[in-house]
């Protein structure tokens, strides 16, 4: 989701392939766009990103392109390319993460390339910042990625496809970026934040203890739950991990006051979810405790934005004044 200045949202909900326009004080909900390849369509809408003047971008890698929504929500342009000084440091249009607000667009750098080998597969990539203005490229920090699983088929002595799938609960460094160009990254061994400002100075926080446990088998249950088609695999033909990570993705929330919240794991059955909260030195300074059942999606300077499930599996939103 992102907020619009005048306190309007607009939500894009990943699994239905939904964009609306939500008014959390009128109660009121507006669809935008529609399904497919054509002007003011999206095929595979993967997230928004906040771009200034209250525009907005919907990453569309299903058409390989970038959807513009003007400040009415409504769409009025697509981008297909960045230019070729963005292009020759490859980044590709639709691996865009994340946009501050003075001009930097965010990505992460691909690894791993197919060789006559097999798929080779670094540990770590890089974050890298590219200003529109200027068409520089900054490289900022290299952040542990996930472990994945590659499958290479064969036939005749040539590679006929490629599987890449990450195991579950598999999380490298999550990271975000504040609208003054601050970049946040929560290391996962050993846990800490350590912090990137906009004229490329890295803060290293204090390591925060923290013990990763053991993966049991409701994990496993919730996991399946979770999954597409989930209900009808075995758990047992799954290569489970013996230890739960410290966080997992998505985990990392910048907030306008230079604060970062970092959402931990939890056991299945505990009643609540709690989010470290660091300061803008990196130093773990306090906790917000939300229910087993909230999930925080955003915070701003208007209040906090809470994703809620209920029984039946439907989610809403609902929004918090910010805690002091």
């Amino acid at each position: 989701m992102r907020e619009l200045a005048d306190g309007r949202v607009i939500v894009l909900d990943t699994k239905e392939q939904r964009l609306a326009l939500v008014d959390l004080v009128a109660g009121t909900s507006r669809p935008i766009g529609a399904k497919g390849k054509g002007p003011g369509e999206f095929s595979r809408a993967l997230r928004l990103v906040a771009l200034p003047g209250d525009s907005t971008i919907v990453v569309d890698p299903g058409a390989g392109r970038l959807l513009v929504l003007g400040p009415d929500g409504a769409p009025n342009g697509v981008i297909t390319t960045f230019g070729e000084t963005a292009a020759a440091a490859g980044l590709g249009i639709t691996a865009v993460r994340d946009v501050d607000l003075v001009g930097g667009i965010y990505f992460q750098g691909r690894v791993g390339k197919m060789t006559d080998t097999g798929f080779e597969q670094p540990d770590s990539a890089r974050l890298l910042r590219f200003d529109r203005r200027s068409g520089r490229v900054d490289s900022l920090v290299n952040v542990a990625i996930p472990t994945t699983k590659v499958t290479i088929a064969r036939s005749g002595g040539k590679i006929t496809s490629v599987n890449i799938e990450r195991p579950p609960f598999s999380v490298g460094d999550e990271w975000a970026v504040g609208d003054d160009g601050r970049v946040a990254v929560a290391r996962r061994s050993p846990f800490r934040l350590d912090l990137i400002s906009r004229d490329l100075r890295t803060m290293r926080g204090p390591e925060v203890p923290a013990a990763e446990r053991k993966v049991d088998d409701a994990d496993k249950s919730e996991y399946l739950a979770n999954r597409e088609g989930g209900a009808s695999i075995d758990p047992a033909t799954i290569e489970w991990p013996e230890r739960m990570p410290i966080f997992l993705p998505g985990a990392v929330i910048t907030v306008p006051n230079g604060e970062t919240w970092v959402r931990r794991t939890a056991t299945v059955d505990a009643p609540t979810r709690r989010y470290d909260v660091f300061d803008a030195t990196g130093t773990r300074v306090a906790q917000v405790v939300t229910a087993a059942a909230q999930r925080i999606v955003l915070v701003t300077a208007r209040g906090v934005y809470v994703a809620r499930s209920d029984d039946d599996g439907l989610q809403y939103l609902e929004r918090f004044a910010l805690p002091r």
